[in-house]
């Protein structure tokens, strides 16, 4: 192999590295989503204060110890069953230690209490 082929190899390296840091932030926006769901739908059967504990706890196991469970706003319409669920954060596409783009995420996700699946 020639110095040709090592600077191919390292560029695409490069561009690899570079490719996941810009797409992480979206990544994990989309595994957000997901959890914000299933966290709306868990409240329609728990309480907010329970609610708030299992979202902490789904949070951390998603590895983001950035997003606080206050950043997570439930309203829980104990009438009709229903909860509105809308999560605000922030992240970022930071690649080498610089930033290249700050960026702002807001998820909303609405549940309703289902007695039961036919």
């Amino acid at each position: 192999m020639g110095v040709g082929s090592f600077v191919k190899i390292a560029l695409f390296l490069l561009v690899l590295y570079a490719g996941w840091f810009g797409a992480k932030p979206y990544v994990d926006n989309y595994r957000l989503e997901k959890v914000v769901e299933n966290i709306a739908q868990y409240c329609t059967i728990h309480s907010v204060e329970e609610t708030e504990k299992e979202f902490k706890k789904r949070i951390v196991d998603l590895g983001r110890k950035d997003i606080a469970p206050t950043q997570l706003r439930l309203e829980k319409d104990e009438e009709n069953q229903t909860v509105k669920a809308t999560l605000k954060y922030s992240d970022k596409i930071e690649i080498f230690g610089y930033l290249i783009k700050p960026l702002e995420f807001e998820i909303k996700a609405e549940a309703a209490k289902v007695d039961k699946i036919i």
